[in-house]
């Protein structure tokens, strides 16, 4: 499984809306898209005063679980996909893909569990 992250910064008074329509409409619409498993949108939470943007900025952290890599490079060239992702984009100042990201794979573990079902 694949995890994209992608920071959003929005306006304080667009952030509602901005909620709204990735829970509702956007989710609907990515539903379409047969590799995207889910997505999980977070508000950054701290305190008026520990934040690096001004008080009418919200940051959001939007997390997109995708099948493989390949199936996530391939949507993410289609047309589709890409008009997908750019109504997000519209709702924000800003936006920042991280890139896509997967656990890591320790080969020694990895070795012994095919090696134990192997010598089953």
């Amino acid at each position: 499984m694949i995890h994209v992250f992608t920071l959003f910064a929005v306006q304080a008074d667009a952030s509602e809306p901005f909620v709204r329509y990735i829970r509702g409409e956007w989710h609907a619409l990515a539903r379409l898209q047969r590799d995207l498993i889910a997505t999980d949108l977070l508000e950054q939470k701290t305190d008026a005063g520990h934040t690096l943007l001004c008080r009418s900025t919200r940051l959001f952290v939007a997390l997109d679980f995708w099948t493989t890599h390949p199936a996530y490079l391939r949507a993410s060239r289609s047309a589709e996909c890409q008009a997908l992702l750019l109504q997000r984009r519209i709702w924000a100042n800003s936006a920042f893909e991280f890139g896509a990201f997967e656990h890591p794979r320790l080969q020694e573990l990895y070795d012994s569990v095919a090696q134990d079902a192997i010598s089953r």
